[in-house]
């Protein structure tokens, strides 16, 4: 991976919501319509997945972090044995790995350690095995790319996985795929870019991190997870990390650490917001405040930014002006966490059956391991 851009492979359609006149639509209805909600999207600039990765890999108390590297730690190898193993030809014509979200790659590498591990030594320099790190960045994932090439992890993956970015949305990358995107040259030079794939080659979708939580409502969730390109019975998986902690103090305080990571982090949405609309400093940030709370009722963190004073904003491009109030809210993120029963209404809800599960220590968090229905098997914990 001697030329990380050559591996970056820019997925995005221009057609859809990630467009700046899409994304602009979208910002002003955040704060003229009864909703007052912004795109979770406005979160994750460049800089805006430097401080992500700041605050879940640093901040003490954000114990999502430590409870999945904790599982992926102790458990890579079953996991990524469980996976090959479900897949009856992964060694005859490989697998694709991808992953939606990829962000720093500091827990995949575990999981890309072990597969490496688990791969025959090959006479040949082509690795049949390839990874895809799916994110909304195109510089953090050339970056990040550079990073995993150059560590112990690039080395052991080195002639057994090759490793890719795909540049764009989750929908982006469930379209991507879904039209056979992944299939290519099997080589792990630099020089090789995906082209179409074989129907035959299993795939493995990681997606980390408790990030599904972070759509708006539950039946959104079922609804993606319906989408992924996973063929019934084909030994295809997803491997799912969900947060099932209902402890609201431990919750609260993920989300308050000490160190204000999540509040710059959610901070810089207003950042973001005014680059789009033309101008970065167009937000007064400390004007603003970061506001959470834990609704019991629902099962949720909400995040939002909120107006400390009486302040107006002003439309570059069409001269509206916007007053934003004391204590007027701006909804920004929400956090969703899961009992067992929300866990398996989800995964019925999405067309998806358990194949294993993983927990740590304290069972704050799991790992499940699920395909869609088509072969029987049966569920084991972990």
């Amino acid at each position: 991976m001697s030329n990380p851009n050559a591996q970056l492979l820019d997925i995005r359609d221009p057609t859809t919501a990630t467009t700046d006149e899409s994304m602009r639509h979208e910002v002003i209805a955040g704060l003229t319509d009864s909703t007052k909600k912004w795109p979770v999207m406005i979160l994750y600039d460049e800089r805006g997945l430097q401080l992500y990765d700041a605050m879940t890999s640093y901040a003490p108390e954000y114990y999502l972090f430590a409870a999945e590297t904790s599982i992926l730690q102790r458990h890579a190898d079953e996991i990524v044995h469980a996976m090959r193993n479900h897949a009856a030809n992964a060694e005859s014509e490989g697998q694709d790995l991808v992953e939606l979200g990829s962000g720093a790659l500091r827990k995949t590498t575990y999981l890309l350690s072990a597969l490496a591990r688990q791969i025959p030594e090959r006479t040949t320099a082509a690795p049949t095995n390839r990874f895809y790190a799916l994110d909304l960045d195109d510089h953090e994932l050339v970056r990040t790319l550079k990073e995993l090439e150059s560590s112990p992890v690039g080395g052991e993956m080195k002639g057994k996985v090759s490793a890719f970015g795909l540049w764009g949305t989750y929908d982006d990358g469930t379209r991507f795929i879904s039209a056979g995107g992944l299939e290519g040259r099997s080589g792990g030079t630099g020089d090789n870019v995906p082209t179409l794939s074989k129907a035959s080659r299993p795939l493995h979708m990681l997606f980390l991190g408790s990030t599904l939580g972070n759509f708006a409502r539950r039946e959104d969730m079922a609804a993606f997870l319906r989408t992924l390109p996973l063929r019934p019975g084909s030994g295809d998986t997803l491997l799912l990390g969900m947060d099932q902690n209902d402890d609201g103090e431990m919750i609260y305080t993920a989300y308050n650490a000490r160190m204000g990571l999540t509040r710059a982090f959610t901070m810089n949405g207003l950042v973001y917001a005014g680059r789009i609309l033309g101008n970065e400093d167009l937000f007064d940030v400390p004007n603003w405040e970061y506001v959470g709370r834990y609704v019991e009722s629902l099962r949720r963190y909400e995040f939002y930014l909120e107006s400390r004073c009486d302040q107006t904003m002003t439309d570059p491009l069409t001269g509206v002006q916007y007053a934003f109030p004391p204590g007027y809210r701006i909804f920004a993120n929400v956090a969703h966490k899961f009992s067992d029963a929300d866990a398996h209404n989800l995964f019925e809800g999405a067309n998806l059956r358990p194949i294993r599960r993983w927990t740590d220590e304290p069972t704050k968090y799991a790992m499940w391991l699920l395909e869609r229905p088509g072969s029987t098997t049966s569920v084991s914990g972990g």
